[in-house]
């Protein structure tokens, strides 16, 4: 791991991190951020041909709706 504590501490990394590790941290703090989606359960469901599209999620008239 690259992480001392120590924020004023210059980061060793190949390729080369300019910067201390306060904008490293930063870095991957703002990566894992925008690779993170949060999505409340029933708005969208899965599409069954390709499990990597989604659609929006539409109850049939009169059926019960999960949450």
């Amino acid at each position: 791991m690259l992480l001392s504590g120590d924020l004023e501490r210059p980061i060793f990394t190949n390729p080369f991190f300019f910067g201390k590790e306060r904008n490293y941290l930063r870095a991957q703090i703002s990566r894992i951020a925008q690779a993170t989606a949060i999505v409340p359960k029933g708005l969208h469901k899965v599409v069954e041909d390709n499990e990597r599209e989604i659609e929006d999620f539409v109850p049939e008239e009169g059926a019960e709706v999960q949450g």
